[in-house]
């Protein structure tokens, strides 16, 4: 299950929780933004990037190992689906521990100096939504659907973030959409 598929099955789930009106039987599956829609890589920059990271690499072999690394997580991750409430609780730990893992291998890759800004706030983001994911977890597992809503709607606006640099840096395999 995608990040995106997660975060919106999570929303439909709190709400109809929150209403008592049921839970959601949707699955969903990852998938890869549009690689023709897709900016150069090098418009992943930062507004201002002073990195010490600096790399032989080109702009294309960053890219295609960030690709690899983030569709080989999107596979984990779509393993996992959630088609109750009482789901995420039990599958999100185990879907931040994909994302964590992804995170850690990311940021082994040494961006080209003019990627370095973006890619660093990417990674940032990332953390973001992988904390949140668990927090999520565990709002889910009690009776505070408020906490769990809120929750959500951090990790919702990092992934908006971090998936906008990645369409804008040609990362394919790092955006992902509900299908």
């Amino acid at each position: 299950m995608s990040r995106t598929s997660i975060a919106a099955l999570a929303l439909a789930v709190v709400g109809f929780a929150a209403s008592g009106c049921g839970s959601s039987s949707k699955q969903a599956s990852s998938s890869t933004a549009d690689a023709s829609s897709a900016q150069p890589a090098s418009s992943i920059q930062g507004e201002s990037s002073h990195s010490q990271t600096g790399s032989s690499k080109t702009p294309e072999s960053f890219v295609a190992q960030a690709n690899a690394i983030c569709r080989s997580a999107n596979a984990k991750r779509a393993a996992y689906h959630v088609t109750q409430y009482s789901d995420y609780a039990r599958y999100l730990p185990q879907v931040a521990a994909i994302e964590n893992a992804e995170t850690a291998e990311l940021a082994k890759l040494d961006p080209p100096s003019s990627l370095a800004g973006g890619w660093r706030k990417m990674l940032a983001y990332n953390k973001l939504i992988s904390a949140n994911t668990l927090k999520f977890a565990k709002a889910s597992g009690s009776s505070d659907k408020k906490e769990a809503r809120a929750v959500l709607a951090v990790a919702q606006q990092a992934e908006q973030k971090a998936q906008a640099i990645a369409r804008r840096g040609g990362l394919t395999g790092c955006t992902s959409t509900s299908s």
